[in-house]
């Protein structure tokens, strides 16, 4: 499932099922029928041409990868409750820095995707970020360009605003609270 790493799945339900323009293109996403040896090469192409000429691209692109939680047969379906393999990490996480001696001052969660941007050239995607995290992360990453949500809607992130339920949000919750029940401790042993 993607778009599933969430706790709590209220936000999710509650907003505009087409917040992100993906009944816009469900014909697209979701065929009622099984497609013909010609709809499959010829048609497919035409209805997306024809919705990405009626919607634009960018729409097209933020109904992809903002998921979705209101079509449980349809693509991009982001579920109703959290995958296992989250409930594995998220206990992993949990059991692995729970009695750690020397905890680290920062943790850095890299969340690897293909196909996003052009062929061959990486980027750095900061969900939320500094300015001066954003200059050093840009400092560290030679080669490849840097950017983050709501930088520039010119680029690759593009469409991602409307996106829920990412496992950089999931994580960044962990360790917070992994962080803090560990500062609680210190401070009653003091």
């Amino acid at each position: 499932l993607n778009r599933n790493a969430m706790t709590d799945f209220t936000v999710a339900f509650e907003r505009d099922p087409n917040i992100a323009h993906y009944d816009d293109f469900t014909t697209n996403f979701n065929p009622l029928f099984a497609p013909t040896r010609f709809f499959a090469y010829v048609g497919v192409v035409v209805n997306v041409f024809r919705g990405i000429y009626e919607n634009g691209l960018l729409k097209l692109k933020k109904a992809m990868v903002s998921g979705q939680y209101h079509n449980a047969k349809g693509i991009f379906y982001g579920g109703q409750s959290l995958q296992f393999s989250y409930v594995v990490l998220t206990q992993f996480v949990q059991n692995f820095f729970k009695d750690r001696a020397k905890w680290p001052s920062k943790v850095t969660w890299i969340d690897v995707h293909t196909g996003l941007g052009k062929y061959g050239h990486d980027t750095l995607f900061f969900s939320s970020v500094s300015d001066e995290q954003f200059r050093a992360g840009s400092r560290a990453f030679k080669g490849g360009s840097v950017t983050a949500l709501g930088r520039n809607q010119n680029d690759v992130t593009a469409g991602y605003e409307l996106t829920i339920g990412a496992i950089n949000d999931l994580m960044e919750a962990q360790f917070q609270s992994l962080f803090q029940d560990n500062n609680d401790k210190k401070k009653k042993v003091k």
